[in-house]
This record gives C-alpha cells, structure tokens and sequence, in this order.
C-alpha cells in the first residue's frame, strides 16, 4: 500500500506544478496581449499618418475578409481598416501564443504592435522589418512589408 500511496501523491504534486506552470503562463500571455492593444492604440492615438490607403489596397483587403469569413462565419477575422491612415512601423518580429487542448492561439507582433498578415504578406518577414500597416478593430493590418506591396 504504501509505494501506491507515494505513487498517487507524486502524480497529485506533478499535476499541481503542471497547473501552476500553466496559470503563469495564461498570466504572462494576457499581460503581453494588454501591452501589444495599448501599442496599437497609441499608434492610433499619437502615430503619424504615413500615406493614405489606396482603393486598390481596400479592394483587395476587403476580398481576403469576405474570403476568411466564409471560412470563419461572420463574426470572423476582418481586415477593415477603421481609418484611411496607413502607418510606418519598424522593428523585430515577435510571436506568443497558447496551446490549449481544444485549440492553439497564436499571435504575431512587429515592433510590439499586434499584425495581422494577409496573404501573401507574411511570406516577407526578416529579423528587422519595415511595414506600412492599417489599423482594424483589433490589430493593425500589414499592406507593405519590407518593400513588397499588397495592391498596387
């Protein structure tokens, strides 16, 4: 009985460590996520306006929504700028995420701003990047990305 016993409680101190590993980790992520929406909201709020957001870029920014929203239903994904400000940003790459057992989640962000990349975008990523983005409802839209433009 006893070697059973110490079996159990090393599973139960195993799966308490599991546990907390797993709420610091949720705690980092969210803190993370907050300082990504307060970058973007000072870019909204304080950024300069770089250029404005050609109808060729809306057209096709408006294509890839409707096409992800098939895929995701209408509450899905939008690319929809809320202004016509395009934005320069510069910087590094980052990317965070959550495994969950029903999903994963992951996030990508250019200089602590959070990005969203529509096709074919993310395919111009390097170590330090240069990209025009939009700002939508939660993110900031890349349509130029280290010399590569969505629409012409």
């Amino acid at each position: 009985e006893i070697p059973l016993r110490l079996v159990g409680s090393e599973m139960c101190i195993r799966d308490s460590a599991l546990a907390v590993f797993s709420l610091v980790s949720v705690v980092i992520y969210l803190s993370r996520r907050a300082k990504y929406r307060m970058n973007l909201q000072d870019l909204h709020l304080h950024g300069k306006a770089h250029r404005s957001i050609t109808q060729a870029e809306l057209d096709e920014l408006a294509k890839q929504t409707a096409s992800l929203q098939r895929i995701q239903g209408s509450g899905g994904m939008s690319y929809k700028p809320i202004s016509d400000s395009v934005y320069l940003i510069s910087g590094g790459t980052a990317s965070d995420g959550l495994e969950l057992q029903v999903q994963s989640v992951k996030h990508m962000s250019i200089a602590g701003i959070p990005v969203e990349f529509p096709f074919p975008m993310e395919s111009f990523l390097a170590d330090n990047n240069q990209a025009e983005v939009v700002i939508a409802k939660k993110f900031a839209v890349v349509i130029g990305l280290n010399g590569h433009r969505l629409a012409q």
